[in-house]
This record gives C-alpha cells, sequence and structure tokens, in this order.
C-alpha cells in the first residue's frame, strides 16, 4: 500500500470520515489500509472526544443566540400587540367629498364624509401617511373570492406622502360589512400615484402632505 504521510489535523478529519462511512472506504479514498486508520484512531481517539465535545459546545452557543433571539422577537411581538395602536382619532377633513371608483357598484361621483385617524400615523420607508376612513350615504356591495356577495358603508383606505419627492400615494385597505362589522380585506391591491386634485384621494392628500410634512 502506497504511505502517504499527513498531517495530525487531516488524520483526525480522515478519522471523523469514518464515522459516517465505512472504514473499507476511507482508507481506499485516502490510499491507507485500515490498519492505519485504527492505529490513527487509538492516537487520536481522546483528543477525537475533546474535539467532538468542543463542536457540540459550539453548536449549543449557536443555537442558544439563536434561541435567544427568536425568543426575544416574539417578546417585542407580543408587547407591540398587548400595546398595540393608539385608540383612533378620527378627524373630520371633508364633508362632501368626491369619491371616484373603478368598482361599478359605486357611481362615478359620490359625496361622502371623509375623516383621518390623526392617531395612528403610518411610516412605509420614505412615505408616511394617514389611515383614510370614507362613510358612504347609502350600502354598496362587494363580491369575495368565493363569489358570495357583501354589503358596505364603510370604507379605508392610506393616505400617504413623501416629503423629498414629493409624491403621494393610496390604495384601498378594507371595507366593513354591514351585515355583521366584519372587515374585508382588500388584497392584491398596488399603490396608485396621488397628485393633489379635485379628486377624493387628491382633496385628501392635501390634508395627508400638511401633517406629514409639517416642520
Amino acid at each position: 500500500m502506497k504511505k502517504t504521510r499527513f498531517t495530525e489535523g487531516q488524520m483526525v478529519k480522515i478519522l471523523r470520515e469514518t464515522d459516517k462511512t465505512p472504514v473499507t472506504e476511507v482508507a481506499k479514498k485516502h490510499g491507507i489500509s485500515e490498519v492505519t486508520i485504527y492505529a490513527w484512531r487509538k492516537r487520536f481517539g481522546a483528543l477525537e472526544a475533546v474535539d467532538r465535545e468542543a463542536d457540540r459546545s459550539h453548536s449549543w452557543s449557536l443555537c442558544l443566540g439563536a434561541c435567544a433571539m427568536k425568543y426575544l422577537a416574539i417578546l417585542l411581538l407580543l408587547v407591540s400587540t398587548a400595546v398595540g395602536a393608539a385608540t383612533p382619532h378620527w378627524a373630520q377633513i371633508g364633508s362632501g367629498v368626491a369619491v371616484y371608483n373603478n368598482d361599478p357598484s359605486i357611481p362615478g361621483s359620490t359625496s361622502t364624509p371623509v375623516y383621518l385617524d390623526e392617531a395612528n400615523r403610518i411610516t412605509d420607508g420614505s412615505f408616511s401617511g394617514f389611515q383614510i376612513r370614507w362613510v358612504f350615504p347609502s350600502e354598496h356591495t362587494v363580491t369575495r373570492d368565493d363569489k358570495t356577495t357583501v354589503s358596505y358603508l364603510e370604507m379605508y383606505t392610506a393616505i400617504e406622502y413623501n416629503c423629498q419627492t414629493h409624491q403621494g400615494r393610496g390604495k384601498r385597505s378594507y371595507l366593513i360589512s354591514v351585515t355583521d362589522g366584519s372587515r374585508i380585506p382588500i388584497v392584491d391591491e398596488d399603490w396608485r400615484p396621488v397628485v393633489v386634485s379635485s379628486s377624493g384621494a387628491g382633496y385628501i392628500l392635501k390634508f395627508v402632505r400638511a401633517r406629514v410634512c409639517a416642520r
């Protein structure tokens, strides 16, 4: 059998291969005899045991660190959930705001009272804004994904503004069911550009901009 010189570190590494692979295969792979491997086991047996114990300690330390971070995140989530958002403070910013909507159940223009939640400011990257509450004078309907129809009188949207780029945006958040008062989330809706104008969102943007950009 061809003799090969190995460093002590290489010997220990080869010995560890025998933990998962038969000695015969390991010996053949490295061009050494099985007898050599057994001799190395006697030589490095104590050292290997200590080394493995160190590995276990290191793994346990990593686990403790990861677990600590995990439970810290859970704790922060629980605290934030317990504290929650501030009680909404709905300030009326319009009594006859025009609503332009793609919802076929809403006419091209509907006048509605509009409120802004001053107590809970939304911060999303460089955009800041508020939740807006629209109260319709009559019931409207929406069809859910399961094809059921729900009536609502209230719609909530998010209107935000970027004071650095002078850009506004908005999107619908959810509706309130007339039947049981449950929230009907608006999913998969992208942000839409909003500019100060005579439209409902454009009218509201003036109030949002004044609040988020105030110095």
